[in-house]
């Protein structure tokens, strides 16, 4: 069996790829830190200590299901069980000029995505900017029809990838039990509101799950 961050082909899954967005290493360092109870740091000599406070960040992001960081296990158990079928897996994280595409995706869900598969991008949306290489990742290994999206934030990049991928022609794949979010402007249910009504809207993660399976068969 090929190793879940190996380099899956296009055949195993026909048309169907996982597509992660903005879930970066900063995001994840912060959810860490609050399920803690502290963050920690470097003094000037190279001692670490506690910090006295946590990152606001972790405190922004939200998860409709439980604390955040069950959001992010929600997502590695999927792109875990994505890698052992054998189907693509991709992260597009914006663009940031002190770090490379492939080192911004969280480190937790790193092992599940080849580092071919990481790639920039430079707009809300992973489609919104035709310097973005989502699509250029995407011909290349593809063609792909269906995309299963995850990530973050559940009512902007996320969102605004999922309306681009829709005009694309691209059958999408959602479920909140896959979405982090600030939630910020109330804008949940306007955002539901798109996902069921253009997209396969999946309640559980045993649905994704099976959805998976039902791929490569």
């Amino acid at each position: 069996m090929r190793a879940p961050g190996a380099a899956a082909t296009h055949g195993a899954s026909g048309d169907l790829a996982v597509v992660v967005v903005d879930v970066s290493v900063v995001w994840e360092q912060a959810i860490v830190a609050l399920s803690r109870g502290g963050e920690y740091e470097r003094d000037e000599d190279g001692t670490w200590r506690e910090r006295s406070h946590v990152d606001y960040l972790s405190h922004e992001i939200k998860y409709r299901y439980g604390g955040a960081r069950r959001g992010l296990d929600a997502m590695a158990d999927v792109l875990l069980h994505a890698a052992k079928l054998g189907i693509p897996r991709y992260a597009v994280s914006y663009f940031d000029e002190w770090a490379q595409g492939d080192d911004r995706l969280a480190y937790c869900l790193q092992p599940f995505v080849p580092k071919r598969n990481r790639v920039w991008k430079y707009d809300s949306s992973a489609f919104g900017c035709e310097r973005g290489n989502l699509e250029r990742v995407l011909r290349r290994d593809g063609p792909f029809s269906r995309l299963l999206l995850m990530g973050y934030d559940r009512d902007f990049c996320l969102l605004d990838t999922a309306r681009d991928a829709v005009a694309r022609g691209y059958g999408i794949i959602s479920s909140e039990r896959l979405m982090l979010s600030l939630e910020k402007n109330k804008q949940r249910e306007a955002s539901l509101d798109f996902y069921q009504g253009n997209t396969t809207f999946l309640e559980t993660i045993p649905d994704v799950l099976n959805l998976l399976q039902e791929a490569v068969k």
